[in-house]
């Protein structure tokens, strides 16, 4: 809603979170594995990937020549995916990683093409792009690694893919998230376990979940009469990488990357002014700030003017909808008392 009113409003870019939150379905988990059988897999079982204790194995302590996968027979496009890993190794590249959104290459076979949530070598938490741009799309912060992942034992990765954003946690952290913008690549496709090759290693995952999602998280039934929930963060001075869903691995912000996570995230907005009055008059009002006179410069609490509260766009239009609505306004330290 808020990106059309402002759609036109190319003056100046503000960084800006626009958050929207509607009543998503609940999670349904499905497991992927049996625990008992690769049934619904597809891979080198005869010498690479096989179940051992529950567990699905894959690798070798003697050495792995190249690079295996072990996918599924299904595809995927939005979802939220939840296991956990443990790699232990002891030469080479010891490494590998969950591919989602890919397909098998015909040359060489055994290869993939896709999004990587990497594992190991340093990488773990990282987004690679297998086979196609072979390169790190998202990276994350080394240190913060080492601090919450526990090498050699078990770990759980959470990977969140909707629309062209994919999130990647580990151990509850989140690590790093892409927006992809290469609009013709498929943001669909087969999930798959790796492990790398030019190692000796063993990687071994259990408790693999997905909960699948519609195209639209906030989607709801025909017959629903609730109405969604519009809850708009705007900033001043705020890097784009300053929020925890945009990437940030320094500030945390749990709270609003929850919000983002179950709601819509919206990654470019625009407004008329990079200032604080005249980017929130045009925000409630769907107008350029000259149209209603908060064009000059800024609003203090001793100002003389103000806003026409009869040019309040969303109020007018929130209440038409039979929802109530509500503003709340952080000071600045600097703004005077």
């Amino acid at each position: 809603m808020t990106v059309n009113l402002l759609h036109d409003m190319r003056i100046a870019t503000l960084v800006l979170l626009v958050l929207t939150l509607c009543p998503s379905a609940a999670q349904e988990w499905t497991s992927l594995f049996d625990g008992k059988s690769l049934n619904c897999w597809e891979g080198n079982t005869d010498s690479v990937w096989r179940v051992e204790d529950g567990i699905i194995v894959g690798g070798s302590m003697s050495g792995n020549p190249q690079n295996e996968f072990l996918s599924t027979t299904k595809t995927y496009k939005n979802f939220r995916l939840k296991l956990e890993y443990k790699l232990i190794g002891t030469e080479g590249f010891v490494n590998g990683g969950v591919q989602i959104r890919s397909r098998r290459i015909k040359e060489p076979a055994h290869e993939m093409i896709g999004y990587q949530a990497d594992i190991g070598a340093g990488y773990s938490g990282f987004l690679y792009d297998e086979s196609r741009r072979k390169k790190m799309l998202a990276k994350v912060d080394a240190e913060l690694v080492k601090k919450i992942e526990r090498t050699g034992d078990w770990n759980t990765y959470e990977i969140h893919a909707h629309g062209r954003t994919v999130t990647l946690s580990i151990n509850g952290q989140r690590l790093s998230t892409w927006v992809e913008t290469d609009k013709p690549l498929e943001q669909k496709g087969l999930i798959a376990l790796q492990i790398h090759g030019d190692c000796k290693a063993v990687i071994s995952f259990r408790n693999i979940m997905i909960d699948e999602l519609p195209d639209t998280v906030a989607a709801t039934s025909p017959n629903s009469q609730r109405k969604p929930n519009f809850v708009i963060i705007f900033t001043d001075d705020q890097g784009y990488g300053d929020l925890g869903c945009f990437g940030s691995t320094t500030i945390k912000t749990p709270h609003i990357d929850r919000m983002a996570q179950g709601g819509r995230k919206f990654t470019n907005f625009m407004v008329p002014q990079p200032l604080c009055t005249p980017s929130r008059a045009s925000l409630l009002t769907a107008s350029y700030p000259r149209r209603v006179g908060m064009h000059e410069w800024v609003l203090f609490p001793q100002s003389n003017k103000g806003l026409n509260p009869n040019r309040a766009h969303h109020r007018r239009l929130l209440e038409g909808s039979g929802l109530r609505h509500s503003v709340h306004r952080q000071v600045a330290p600097r703004s005077p008392p």
